[in-house]
């Protein structure tokens, strides 16, 4: 497992690897990626893995599981969807979050 990057972003809305949201710096997912791991911040976070959109919704996106006395749990892993460039999305209820991206496997 490897570190790629980090996407944050503010409450109530979407961020991305590619938009870098509220300060995060844009990074790329490696062609051929097969599944990821995030490691969220704080409670309140919710994700999507997509080969086609590049936004989530409340509604649409899933719950990262969050272990506050551990200072976070790594999530996954996750199968990232095949074809395309991959995006990795967040959605926040809970205010500026962060949420680390690892990539499975050997670099």
């Amino acid at each position: 497992m490897f570190y790629l990057g980090t996407v944050t972003g503010a409450s109530g809305a979407y961020s991305n690897q590619t938009t870098g949201g509220s300060g995060g710096l844009p990074f790329s997912l490696p062609t051929g990626l097969r599944e990821l791991y995030l490691a969220p911040q704080q409670s309140g976070i919710l994700f999507e893995l997509s080969g086609a959109s590049y936004a989530t919704t409340a509604a649409r996106s899933a719950q990262l599981n969050f272990a506050p006395a551990g200072g976070g749990v790594i999530n996954g892993p996750y199968r990232v969807p095949p074809g395309g460039n991959p995006t990795v999305m967040v959605y926040s209820t809970q205010g500026l979050v962060s949420v680390r991206i690892y990539a499975g496997g050997p670099r």
